[in-house]
């Protein structure tokens, strides 16, 4: 049988109305405790209490509708806008609305704050965009209070769908080699190599995928990554010297939108590029620039906000049961 408040009141030691008016917030929980609030979140999170959908959706109106719920350091994702505009259309199209909440690893690693947001979520189901040391604790407690959750850019054990970011690398390399590069180059501004796999596993596996093109190719890898603490100038000061350093027919791959990649080559006034340089990117949305014949690999955004949308609903449908993980490859287009 469902948890009901009077299950929750029971077991925090007070009467179901301070639990009803607790667990929705706002100015009528502030008279109460801190500690009688806390204790209150605590028990319906244990018990796994869940608010009524049906009397929920007569108060609020949010019948029918998913959660989004996004990392606030953005080097930890690769949520980008094309993503949220095809999640949105997805939901739509099944009938769904989407809310969307930005948080903290602070506000999700605390046991009472994330408790009392399950308790406030009247959606049916989340999508996540959340990665690092919050994965897993945030998972124990949306399986405590029964939420179905599919994780979106992240590779779980199961419930998750995300891009094949080490082979669409080395397919984007092995391109590149077809067209007569003979190095590679993977221009990923950001932290260093070796903290990059607390950030996002993506960092690693585009940096891996290329050097499994480079192996196959028989060819050198070279990984150029200045601080993202450098400003526009300095970045492009860095690329400058890396294309000085390289040898005729190299292939410099970008990590960023195409656009972004012309901006920093074309800012390039007193450097001439190597002879024969080939240009890939790995596109992580925004337009595509036609100035400089690029080999695009871009992600599937598309097909992954559908993928997870679906996910979703099958969980929904049957929340104990887990879903295997869904991994996209993404679409290569050289130029003609």
């Amino acid at each position: 049988m469902p948890v009901t408040l009077k299950d929750v009141a029971h077991a925090a030691g007070v009467t179901h109305q301070a639990v009803s008016l607790i667990l929705r917030g706002g100015p009528k929980a502030m008279p109460f405790a801190t500690a009688t609030r806390a204790r209150v979140v605590a028990a319906a999170a244990e018990l796994g209490y869940r608010p009524n959908r049906q009397a929920v959706s007569i108060r609020t109106g949010l019948a029918s509708c998913i959660g989004l719920l996004l990392d606030m350091d953005w080097r930890r994702g690769a949520f980008a806008p094309p993503l949220l505009g095809n999640l949105i259309r997805a939901a739509e199209d099944r009938g769904l609305h989407v809310a969307t909440s930005i948080m903290n690893d602070e506000t999700l690693l605390d046991p009472v704050g994330t408790s009392l947001l399950l308790s406030h979520i009247f959606a049916s189901g989340l999508i996540i965009d959340c990665h690092s040391a919050t994965v897993e604790p945030l998972r124990a407690r949306l399986n405590t209070a029964r939420l179905p959750a599919v994780w979106l850019n992240n590779r779980l054990a199961a419930d998750c769908v995300y891009p094949d970011e080490r082979g669409n690398a080395r397919r984007l390399g092995l391109e590149l080699l077809r067209q007569g590069a003979r190095a590679l180059h993977l221009w990923s501004p950001g932290t260093p190599p070796e903290e990059r796999l607390a950030h996002h596993f993506s960092y690693r596996d585009r940096w891996l995928g290329i050097e499994d093109a480079g192996a196959e190719g028989g060819v050198p890898t070279t990984l150029l990554a200045p601080s993202l603490e450098l400003g526009v100038r300095e970045r492009r000061a860095a690329l400058a010297a890396a294309l000085r350093a390289m040898a005729p027919d190299s292939a410099l791959i970008a990590v960023m939108s195409p656009l972004g990649l012309e901006e920093l080559v074309l800012g390039l006034t007193n450097e001439r590029p190597p002879t024969g340089l080939r240009l890939g990117a790995i596109s992580l949305g925004g337009p595509m620039c036609a100035v400089i014949p690029t080999t695009l690999s871009t992600i599937p955004w598309d097909g992954m906000a559908t993928e997870a949308v679906a996910m979703l609903l099958e969980k929904i449908a049957a929340p104990g049961e887990p879903r295997p993980p869904i991994q996209l490859s993404a679409a290569l287009t050289a130029p003609r």
